[in-house]
């Protein structure tokens, strides 16, 4: 979330699979959608795909953890406007 209350961290990892090498300068697009959250811990699923193409799939846990353990929600914001692009219109 853009409050920076928490961070996930990835915890296990199940049924990972790779179909097909990208190369460097191919685009992944990333399709995740949350399956379960409970008690800290976010269940999800997800895809990468190149082109119209699914190159790897699978199903991952992520622990949330207080933002704090991290650093300053300051500095965290800084981190995030880093990685992200902001989407049109912004």
């Amino acid at each position: 979330s853009t409050a920076f209350e928490s961070v996930a961290m990835p915890s296990t990892f199940d049924s990972l699979k790779f179909y097909k090498l990208v190369r460097p300068g191919d685009q992944l697009r990333l399709e995740v959608e949350l399956v379960s959250r409970e008690n800290g811990h976010c269940v999800i699923r997800g895809q990468a795909r190149c082109e119209s193409e699914t190159v790897a799939a699978g199903r991952f846990t992520m622990v949330l953890r207080p933002a704090q353990d991290f650093g300053s929600v300051a500095e965290l914001r800084k981190l995030y406007d880093m990685i992200r692009p902001p989407a049109p219109g912004e």
